[in-house]
């Protein structure tokens, strides 16, 4: 769509809508409001939202996700509430296009790593076995200062690793 949209746009939107968007169901939008905050560089702000749609729609120890969420005691828990798997799409798409910063089109994938993103109690996120086009197999992890790509020998004349100005 190429609009330009710039990060006061962006902030704008953000510090507007997102306080006065329905808090039921974070199960699906507060996912949404966690990559916002990821690109406006507000860490803490993403992890909040991204906290509370997991706790609103997982239970136990273990955050297994529920599809109808029973909790009322948490912010974003709404009785008898929805989430679908729209909320567990959005839940993956959080972590990939925002915290890990993968952005894919028909012809490429972008790592478009947002600043500060690991919260101070992640050591790191790792991606295994990630494919792209159905051929290419490779392996990504981000750390505090760093991101590391792992894939095979054999896809070395094939993939093609660029920075913003194409450089390789």
């Amino acid at each position: 769509m190429n609009f330009n949209v710039t990060q006061k746009i962006i902030r704008n939107h953000a510090e507007t809508f997102i306080p006065i968007t329905c808090q039921e169901n974070a199960g699906m939008i507060s996912l949404i409001h966690a990559i916002v905050w990821l690109i406006l560089n507000e860490s803490s702000k993403a992890e909040h939202e991204f906290n509370r749609s997991l706790h609103a729609c997982t239970y136990r120890e273990f955050h297994v996700r529920n599809e109808v969420d029973i909790r009322a005691d948490i912010i974003g828990g709404y009785v008898f509430n929805s989430h679908f798997l729209t909320s567990a799409d959005g839940f993956i798409q959080s972590v990939i296009m925002g915290y890990i910063g993968l952005q894919y089109d028909d012809k490429s994938l972008l790592f478009n790593l947002l600043p500060s993103i690991l919260t101070l109690s992640t050591k790191y996120i790792r991606l295994r076995n990630v494919l792209v086009h159905g051929i290419y197999l490779f392996d990504y992890t981000i750390d505090q200062s760093s991101m590391y790509f792992i894939f095979s020998h054999i896809y070395t004349n094939l993939l093609c690793i660029t920075d913003n100005y194409g450089n390789q």
